[in-house]
């Protein structure tokens, strides 16, 4: 990670305060903060959140108040006059959600003697999300049209299992259990959280028939150079075959099949699970929700159930 925050460099901390941690500049605060997360995936995409509020933004963090938070919200959105950014909410919500962390940082270490950013909500995520999910028919007609194994399997086992993108192309062949016709696949998820999901007997062989003459340290999606797939070419996958299948989706007002991703394929699992009788707990701990942190170590290695039985493929 640079040495220096580009967007932040410039933007000093307050001279009278005795804090906890060495930082002398917002930049500084930010790479120890950027240090606490333990997944590569999370530090890339909140320090592209971080430079985006200094070039936003660029007050320092000590003369921000909660007006100029407020007014970022907005321009994250569509702006007071229609000139915002135009993300989508999942896209607001995590940029807001990054610089609110760090603000809560920043009081806890004492570089900051207050957090404008705990009075500041983030926007509203219920409309939206049920814009997101897609219907079952949708979903396996995506999976019927797919005839190209590999990228059948991926599909079929973002649907069954509900695995983040970034877990999927982290899955390694090692990671991988046999129990009869079943899988156990052990996925490390946000924060660090170990788990283990089930894949069933419906979708394992789709993903057995990957392996070849791979060795336990290369992971299960890889391409034909033999390196791990990576998150964007899962979102061209998905993208291409939602297309093809002509399943579109309503986000932010805008009806169209180009902007599926492979997190719909999550709401689809944890919607679908749902709807067919799979309880709120075994779906929340299969999805690695921190809500369930305090049950998941009572979870077997080798769970007797998961959500994804509920679902199918074919």
């Amino acid at each position: 990670m640079n040495n220096s925050i580009k967007a932040l460099a410039q933007l000093v901390a307050p001279a009278s305060l005795v804090a906890s941690t060495r930082a002398s500049n917002d930049s500084e605060l930010a790479r120890t903060w950027l240090q606490r997360f333990k997944s590569p995936h999370t530090r890339r995409a909140y320090l592209f959140d971080i430079e985006l509020y200094g070039k936003e933004v660029g007050l320092p963090l000590a003369e921000l108040k909660v007006e100029d938070l407020l007014n970022y919200r907005d321009k994250l959105g569509k702006g007071t006059e229609g000139n915002g950014l135009n993300y989508s909410i999942p896209r607001q919500r995590r940029a807001l959600t990054a610089l609110k962390s760090l603000l809560t940082f920043a009081k806890s270490t004492g570089y900051l003697p207050f957090n404008v950013g705990t009075v500041v909500e983030l926007p509203d995520l219920d409309t939206n999300l049920s814009q997101r999910i897609s219907t079952e028919g949708e979903i396996l007609t995506i999976l019927a049209l797919t005839k190209n194994p590999f990228e059948k399997a991926l599909l079929a086992l973002l649907y069954k299992t509900g695995l983040r993108n970034s877990e999927l192309c982290n899955a390694k062949w090692k990671d991988l259990a046999l129990d009869g016709e079943r899988g156990f696949l052990k996925v490390l998820g946000k924060g660090g959280k170990l788990r283990t999901v089930l894949i069933d007997t419906d979708i394992l062989p789709l993903v057995l028939a990957l392996r070849g003459d791979s060795s336990e340290e290369k992971t299960i999606f890889s391409t034909r150079n033999g390196k791990p797939l990576s998150p964007v070419q899962v979102w061209r996958v998905c993208k291409r075959r939602a297309v093809e299948a002509g399943v579109k989706l309503s986000v932010d007002g805008k009806t169209e099949g180009t902007r599926f991703s492979p997190h719909f394929f999550r709401h689809a699992h944890a919607s679908h699970a749902l709807d067919n009788g799979a309880s709120p707990a075994l779906v929340m701990e299969n999805l690695g929700h921190k809500s369930l942190d305090t049950l998941s170590k009572y979870a077997h290695a080798r769970p007797k159930d998961g959500s994804g039985r509920y679902l199918k493929v074919a």
